[in-house]
């Protein structure tokens, strides 16, 4: 293996962890979220955030 496909390999496996490193919590805390009624996705989470009179200040 030539030093130049060694270097393209670590370069993406940077990248890879990288993008992890902000995709995965962003995708837990969407589905945590999402999961106000014990086993079924919904939006009621947000749904009363937004209707919250104190959230629009």
């Amino acid at each position: 293996m030539s030093d130049s496909q060694f270097t393209k390999i670590w370069a993406w496996g940077a990248f890879l962890i990288g993008a992890m490193f902000f995709a995965l919590p962003l995708i837990g805390m969407t589905e945590f979220s999402m999961r106000m009624r014990r086993g079924e996705y919904s939006f009621d989470a947000y749904v009363k955030v937004f209707a919250d009179p104190r959230f629009h200040g």
